[in-house]
């Protein structure tokens, strides 16, 4: 690859206006991102020369853009070239006369070697790079800021993890490497100190041993016998360093390490003991195998340094506590500090911390059981609950949650086997539930504004309450208790906190029995529960319709199972039941599903006692609600558990018909019951129905059609032979069915067919009239208006409901009767030969019919009819016959192509139905590929024109099994037989692949065309003019194949069927560049304005096809200028968002310089054509607008980047 111009483009770089420098280097950018290929080698050199010079530029934003574009540049370019460009910013960094751009300087070196690519496999070129970096280090150190330093040892820390082998073969810089960080270490600025450590850490993990451990041996030397606590800590900390990231490394060193910090870990002071307490937490958690008898030392370290509070009485606090007043309501108003007494100067809280952070460590280590976990570590922590420091307490309250959940996770597969727990871990755990639940109270309402501690506290009890259920109620129960929930219904109160009470007491109401004392508490705490019901917060409302429902559950159960007088909370189920019916439509779906799911709850929980007027105005609600938005088949069946079947017939008279299709789902319920479920009265709901029916005939719910299925088998005979002229109204030939309602029409025939034999004849001579008399209006409809079409638009729908059904009615017959379907059974039951020919379809598409060859005897007679819809539906039949038994199909399709006239099209019409059944039903890919083969040999060895329906078959194969035989049927345009290549071009043109709503077949459809647009062109002559529109339609962005992501705060626009649409395009250049005698150059140059208003790729595509049309009939082109102006109109006043990411920035403004070139070239040819712009050159016209849109808006580069695409056409022209 060579970027055009370098030298123009240097020179853009040192331009005196800053924008074109910002171009400049955007151009270099953009240029480098879209390529994979190497770059010349002394273009890297000048560029990379170049752009270090930019990033002592004065504006920022070129210094940004050049240490970005570095980044880029880095992927092209050699080590030779990387290493000499780090030189020179070290170098720059070192010069005083740059001091102000040291910062920059240093920030891009350490981006640009953070971004290195892993292509990059030269270690010892890479490693080599630190030594200017060492260098300027060394030389400077007294000279350079913190955040330099900063940066420089992160640049020698990313150098080490990248390449730290490569330093083995230069024993030299490895030496200069160790010697500059060991002398950060020493440095009086804490952030290099801490940075230093790090890089110690990566040299001896990164660096061979041979190399390192030098360093290993000095760090550990320095650590062992300084006397001086910052020295030492420090060491310690690159040994700790270490011991994360590769224990093995120091695994040796670890038990002397041990021991050193277990004999100073109680007397050290300060910082010393806190490192020292890290030492020991590092240990646990990476080394726990080394541990050994140094366990209980261990232990004890922890458990003395958490009590380390020298400055601070605590006994005072509690003293204080007992005068406070008991009131919470008003100590939940905000989250802000509580003001608790700090010293600045103390900082024993990190000795705590570190402390907690050590026992944390021992909880998750296995080195003991949970007993001893429990009894040495859980007091230790309860006691700290009340902890000064919020940081510390706030670790305190999470590890004493981790210690729950690790014994959670001991007491569980004991659980599940029904075995008894070890030691009673149980019972000690309900020992010492009372204490924490207390403590945490107390420790609550010492600290009433700390909203952390409240959340900690709340979601220790709620794994509390999975553990020891009694004792968290009996506690919360009392009385005192009561405040400190009221921070679930409290205005201020953070949502997160909220929700952790709410599920506090959904872990509650869930694993606990309703003891009276439970219930005080419940009572008291459930108006708190449905205040929230109203919350705006997000996830508060949906979480508190969940506690509520399962508290009516616990109410419900305890009052069954243990005789709980509830009487006093039926007020507030009435009530909330009330109350929630109005959120049944909220916008947020999880609010309106819980608010049904309450609902229904509390009605099939409580039934009439929460009063009729609620339980009305439940059933109003349903009625009203759309069942597809929210309503669970469940929730229905709960509220007709607390209605009768009257009630919900009156239902079915409501008139909208989200109504009616509630009611119809309520009595469907009922009637699952049986006969108890329709009061007795079947008859009496099954005339309801019908009404519903009759009343709806055109667009009847297939609901109705489903309760009818299940009212029937209930209802009497004669009720059942008189419904069937209700519905045969479904079946008129005016009604167009979608498949559910088909579905249901079948069932329900079936159902008839399986339990009332003697009314089968009836329905079936009721359908066969229904049939004949909509047949008769269309065939004199047909022969008024001369037109075979009306066949297929008017009786289709009639005729396959009406054969579905007839076939549904006996199969149930004959199920009843333990009788198998054969063709014998329709000649005696369907007198029309139309009819009896689409069910015998049907029946062979179900596999229910036997092979017989008399049968196709017959089908093959009908073929030959005079009558043209017989002929069809014999085709269809047959085909549907041989699909299912496609070992005749080979005798079907040599008797089809050897025909005569008066048979051949409806026999090939029944080859290409057997064809699409075998291809979309076969499991076996051998009888898949015979017929393949099959239809294939006869079209590659054909001598005259192949009929029109066996490429379509091919097609099948082709939208059905793309990946396998698209690419055949590509193979066999290039044939040297004429009439077989036509026959394939046709078949993967035919508009079933173009048309089908898989992108991925219309992306292979159109690779396909592209593959021979491209290469054998001459194979689509007389061919464009039949594919040519439906090339165009996909150059248009189809709506329904984007859709939006959402990631966190962001959503982002995903086009799937992009790709498709960018081979069109490169299809239409193809056909433009290589046939243009075979386009429609008029249609062509409309889809150039679609192309600018298009992404990038296909911009670029767009004028390559203008270029070709400039020269097959730019006249066309100057007639869609308006167009073309408008588009390009369109991308000028384009706006980004304020968050759009700098590249969409850079990819709107290379799109809009591309659509002005393109414009420009049509402005030239238009000022030559005066003529041709009538109506583009106009004032009101949109090259008008166009024009005035770029004068008027120079202020954001509008006018720079016109005059650019001008300089750029009349240079090219």
């Amino acid at each position: 690859m060579a970027i055009h111009n370098v030298q123009q483009i240097i020179e853009r770089m040192k331009d005196r206006d800053f924008d074109i420098r910002i171009m400049a280097i955007s151009d270099v950018s953009n240029t480098l991102k879209d390529t994979t290929e190497s770059l010349p080698r002394d273009d890297g050199k000048v560029l990379a020369a170049a752009l270090t010079n930019a990033l002592s530029d004065n504006q920022s934003q070129v210094q940004n853009n050049a240490m970005e574009c570095l980044g880029v540049l880095f992927k092209f370019i050699s080590t030779e070239i990387m290493n000499a460009t780090v030189t020179k910013i070290c170098d720059n960094i070192g010069d005083k006369k740059l001091a102000d751009r040291r910062t920059t300087l240093s920030a891009t070196l350490r981006s640009v070697l953070n971004r290195l690519p892993d292509t990059i496999d030269d270690n010892e070129a890479i490693a080599q790079m630190s030594e200017p970096v060492c260098t300027v280090l060394t030389k400077h150190k007294d000279e350079l800021s913190s955040e330099v330093k900063v940066d420089l040892v992160d640049t020698v820390s990313t150098i080490l993890v990248r390449a730290g082998e490569g330093l083995g073969t230069n024993a030299n810089l490895a030496s200069k490497v160790q010697d500059v960080l060991l002398g950060m270490l020493e440095s009086d600025m804490v952030s290099v100190r801490k940075r230093a450590i790090v890089a110690l850490g990566k040299f001896i993990i990164h660096v061979p041993d041979q190399y390192s451990d030098e360093a290993l041996q000095f760090i550990m030397q320095r650590y062992s016998t300084s006397n001086n606590d910052v020295e030492a800590s420090n060491y310690l900390r690159v040994l700790v360093t270490i011991a994360r990231q590769k224990p093995l490394r120091i695994a040796h060193l670890l038990s002397q390490i041990l021991e050193r910090e277990l004999s100073i870990v109680d007397s050290a002071e300060g910082e010393r003991r806190v490192t020292s307490l890290m030492a020991l937490e590092t240990a646990v958690s990476h080394s726990p195998e080394l541990i050994g008898s140094k366990l209980d030392r261990i232990y004890t370290a922890g458990i003395t340094a958490i009590s380390f509070d020298p400055n601070y009485n605590y006994d005072a606090d509690e003293d204080d506590d007992a005068d406070e007043d008991d009131e919470f309501e008003d100590e939940f108003e905000d989250d802000f500090d509580d003001g608790i007494y700090e010293d600045d100067e103390d900082d024993s809280w990190s000795v705590r911390l570190g402390a907690v952070k050590l026992l944390a460590a021992l909880e998750q280590s296995n080195l003991t059981d949970a007993n001893k976990l429990l009894s040495k570590v859980g007091d230790s922590l309860i006691k700290r609950f009340k902890e000064r420091e919020d940081v510390v307490r706030s670790e305190v309250l999470v590890t004493y949650a981790i210690l729950l959940d690790v014994i959670k996770k001991v007491i569980k597969p004991h659980d599940e086997q029904g075995m008894d727990v070890e030691n009673g871990l149980v019972e000690a755990v309900e020992q010492q539930a009372q204490q924490v639940v207390s403590t945490l109270l107390a420790t609550i309402k010492t600290h009433p504004k700390s909203t952390e501690t409240k959340q900690l506290a709340f979601a220790i009890l709620a794994r509390l309450v999975g553990i020891s259920p009694s004792q968290v109620a009996d506690t919360l129960s009392a009385s005192e208790s009561f405040g400190i929930l009221q921070s679930a219904s409290t205005r201020l109160v953070n949502a997160n906190l909220k929700l952790d009470v709410l599920e506090l007491l959904s872990q509650l109401f869930e694993r606990h029995q309703i003891t009276p004392e439970l219930f005080r508490f419940i009572a008291a705490v459930s108006a708190l529960v449905s205040k929230n019901f109203a919350s705006t917060v997000f996830q508060v409302p949906s979480t508190s319709l969940t506690v509520a429902k399962k508290l009516v559950i616990a109410l419900r159960a305890s009052a069954d199972e243990h005789g709980t007088d509830i009487s006093s909370a039926v007020g507030w189920v009435r009530q909330s039941a009330r109350d929630v019916l109005s959120l049944v439509y909220s916008n947020d779906q999880a609010v309106r599903t819980g608010a049904i799911e309450f609902a229904s709850t509390a009605v099939k929980c409580f039934g009439d006692l929460i009063g009729s007027d609620v339980l009305g105005l439940c059933l109003a609600t349903l009625a009203a609600r759309d069942k597809s938005s929210a309503l669970a088949a469940t929730s229905i069946r709960a509220l007709a558990n607390g209605c009768c079947t009257a009630d919900a017939c009156e239902l079915l008279k409501l008139g909208d018909i989200k109504s009616l299709t509630a009611g119809l789902e309520l009595v469907k319920s009922l009637a699952n019951y049986g006969d108890a479920g329709l009061a007795g009265n079947p008859n009496g709901a099954l005339d309801e129905v019908l009404g519903v029916v009759g009343r709806h005939a055109t667009a009847t719910p297939p609901v109705s059609l489903a309760l009818l299925t299940i009212i029937m088998p209930l209802a009497s005979e004669d009720e059942v032979q008189r419904s069937i002229g209700v519905i045969n109204k479904t079946l008129s030939s005016s009604a167009v069915h979608d498949p559910q309602t088909t579905t249901e029409l079948c069932g329900l025939f079936e159902t008839v067919g399986r339990h009332y034999p003697a009314v089968v004849e009836g329905w079936r001579a009721s359908l066969f009239r229904s049939w004949s008399s909509t047949y008769s209006e269309c065939a004199a409809l047909r022969s008024y208006q001369n037109s075979t079409s009306t066949q297929f638009t008017y009786p289709e729908n009639s005729l396959s409901s009406t054969s579905k059904c007839l076939y549904a009615l006996y199969s149930g017959l004959f199920r009843a009767q333990g009788v198998a379907w054969s063709s014998d059974h329709l000649a005696e039951i369907v007198a029309n030969l139309m009819l009896a020919l689409r069910t015998l379809g049907i029946a062979a598409t179900h596999g229910t019919l036997p092979a017989d060859n008399e049968l196709i005897k017959q089908l093959d007679v009908h073929l030959g009819s005079s009558h043209e819809d017989v002929r069809t539906e014999a085709a269809l039949a047959l085909g549907n016959y041989v699909g299912k038994y496609p070992d005749v199909f080979g005798d079907l399709f040599t008797s089809a192509v050897a025909s005569d006239a008066k048979y051949q099209g409806s026999r090939i019409q029944a080859v290409k139905t057997a064809t699409d059944v075998i291809v979309r039903t076969s499991t076996d890919s051998a009888t898949i590929d015979s017929v393949w083969q099959c239809l294939l040999q006869f079209v590659l060895g054909a001598q005259e024109t192949v009929p029109d329906l066996i490429p379509q078959s091919l097609a099948i194969f082709g939208l059905v099994y793309p990946e396998k035989y698209l690419p055949q049927i590509a193979t066999s345009t290039g044939s040297p037989n004429a009439v077989a290549a036509i026959a394939s071009i046709t078949a993967f043109r035919r508009d079933t692949i173009w048309a089908t709503r898989t992108s991925s077949i219309r992306r292979l459809t159109l690779l396909l065309l592209y593959s021979v647009a491209q290469n054998k062109p001459s194979q689509l002559s007389g061919l464009v003019k039949g594919f040519e529109p439906a090339l165009y339609k996909q150059t248009e962005v189809d709506e329904s194949l984007i859709r939006i992501i959402t990631m966190g705060p962001f959503k982002k626009r995903v086009d799937d069927g992009l790709d498709a649409r960018k081979i069109a395009f490169q299809c239409v250049y193809m056909l433009v560049r290589n046939i243009p005698d075979e386009v429609t150059p008029d249609e062509t140059a409309a889809v150039v304005a679609r192309g600018i208003d298009d992404e990038a790729d296909i911009l670029g595509t767009t004028r390559l096809i203008v270029k070709e049309l400039l020269v097959l009939s730019p006249s066309s082109l100057l007639l869609r200028l308006d167009s073309v102006a408008e588009a390009v109109t369109k991308l000028v006043g384009k706006k980004l968002t304020g968050t759009a990411l700098r590249q969409e920035h850079e990819s709107l403004r290379e799109n809009t310089l591309s659509s002005f070139v393109l414009f420009v070239t049509l402005e030239r040819l238009a000022k030559k054509s005066s003529s041709l712009l009538a109506k583009g050159m106009t004032k009101d016209g949109a090259y008008e607008k166009l024009r005035t849109t770029i004068s008027t808006r120079g202020d954001d580069k509008t006018v720079i980047m016109y005059e650019h695409a001008t300089e750029t056409v009349d240079k090219t022209a």
